[in-house]
């Protein structure tokens, strides 16, 4: 077994994940784990709010090593329950059985999907560091949210309200987009990003961009909305946001444009605002909402930042 994985592992299990998929197939898992010795243990959790409890608890009391079964929303939830306990981040390491709805942080990190396959990544995957991203907002700033890949706002947002709680499959995904490409009145936001530190040591002018933004996306990763590559040249270690900002445009110029989202070509399209940037502002006038990893958040306005290589994760290693 790789040293990177034999330490003890929790397995957090969402068992709704997927349309319950977490929970038919986890047992499966569970016995090829133990019959590869894997030292683990796991729970199986009721809610978002119980989920995020028991991996503070879990961190508190030492663990170090967690792997979401589920998909993005239940990797969200073990990253704030440790980012809320005593324990620093780069004492962590955190991963996923892809088993949700969208899986879009597995895709970008390739981890397979089936039982076989995933425990075949995971006795032999290596640990790299991740970086983290944290949400300011609310008075003063004060309140603080982290992500690993994507938070968002305009029409992104305005999508996963429409959802509700209902979450879903992809193809509920891409019916309520293409609804809201119809019906979303785009809003005047303005971006104020901060400055890259050139070759020579010394830091460019901050950018503030003030525009009609369909959509604003913050990344991490690149993958967001089941499979759209919003953010084609992210790296996810490399101290950086990548920020891209729609322009809007008429009914049938967003139709039309979609396959912009699924080709990793968006950062192309006329309307694109593409930058990379360690830290961005997002306000508006109608304080819309903004969105973490998948997840309502607040209102606007908020600061997005990113904490390099905060939090460990677990690659293949072939």
């Amino acid at each position: 077994m790789n040293k990177a994985v034999s330490s003890p592992w929790c397995f957090i299990i969402n068992p709704h994940a997927g349309g319950g998929r977490a929970a038919r197939q986890w047992p499966d898992l569970y016995q090829r784990l133990k019959s590869h010795s894997v030292t683990f243990e796991h729970a199986i959790t009721t809610s978002s709010s119980q989920a995020r409890a028991l991996a503070c608890s879990r961190a508190n009391a030492g663990i170090r090593n967690f792997i979401a079964v589920g998909g993005d929303g239940t990797v969200n939830d073990i990253l704030q329950g440790v980012f809320q306990s005593k324990l620093p981040l780069n004492n962590v390491t955190l991963s996923v059985v892809p088993w949700g709805t969208g899986n879009d942080w597995a895709r970008f990190h390739h981890i397979p999907h089936s039982p076989n396959k995933w425990l075949s990544f995971f006795l032999n995957a290596s640990q790299a560091p991740h970086d983290v991203g944290i949400a300011q907002y609310g008075k003063a700033y004060a309140s603080h949210h982290a992500f690993l890949n994507i938070a968002g706002t305009g029409l992104d947002s305005h999508i996963i309200q429409q959802m509700g709680a209902a979450g879903g499959k992809s193809l509920r995904y891409y019916l309520t987009l293409f609804k809201s490409l119809y019906r979303y009145t785009a809003n005047t936001m303005t971006l104020t990003l901060a400055p890259l530190t050139g070759g020579d040591g010394h830091a460019a002018s901050k950018i503030t961009k003030r525009h009609k933004a369909l959509i604003t996306m913050v990344c991490i990763g690149q993958y967001g909305g089941s499979g759209m590559r919003f953010a084609p040249m992210a790296n996810s270690h490399d101290g950086l946001l990548d920020v891209l900002s729609i322009t809007d445009i008429p009914f049938w110029h967003r139709i039309i444009s979609t396959p912009y989202l699924l080709n990793g070509k968006i950062n192309q399209h006329p309307a694109a605002f593409y930058q990379q940037t360690p830290s961005v502002a997002v306000s508006d006038s109608t304080n819309e909402y903004f969105q973490c990893d998948g997840e309502i958040i607040d209102k606007l306005p908020v600061r997005f930042c990113i904490h390099p290589q905060q939090i460990n994760t677990l690659i293949s290693s072939r």
